[in-house]
């Protein structure tokens, strides 16, 4: 599932991971918790942060609440590169995190990381950090 209120890079992002994956594409967080709400149960979530409504760490916290929702792993497509962002999101449990401008080939060597990283029970965010020291 992708998650990101930038229709044209939900298009592109759409288009490239197709041709490996069946993607779901919402615009905003709220229609994504609607659309997961209705029952979808996506192999993993891929969402901007800064969304109109509700942000993405929003969507995050409810995914995390949610008994049913809550092992889905979580990839952050974000503009911003801040320290404290990236720890909230490994507190909340996201596995990866990637920075905007992202080439294709990350974004799909990711996918992979995350999708066999979940697949064996590994964080790959929280992994990645024990090597990082934060200033």
């Amino acid at each position: 599932m992708l998650i990101d209120d930038d229709l044209s890079l939900c298009m592109l992002l759409e288009q490239i991971l197709s041709k490996q994956y069946r993607v779901s594409s919402c615009n905003s967080a709220m229609d994504a918790l609607c659309w997961l709400v209705e029952g979808n149960f996506p192999s993993l979530i891929i969402t901007d942060i800064i969304m109109p409504s509700l942000t993405g760490i929003e969507l995050v916290e409810k995914i995390r609440e949610s008994g049913m929702l809550s092992g889905i792993p979580i990839i952050i497509l974000s503009g911003l590169d801040d320290t404290e962002l990236r720890k909230k999101c490994v507190e909340l449990g996201v596995n990866s995190f990637l920075h905007k401008p992202f080439t294709p080939d990350l974004l799909i060597e990711t996918i992979a990381r995350v999708l066999n990283a979940n697949s064996n029970g590994v964080n790959t965010e929280e992994q990645n950090n024990k090597s990082k020291s934060y200033a």
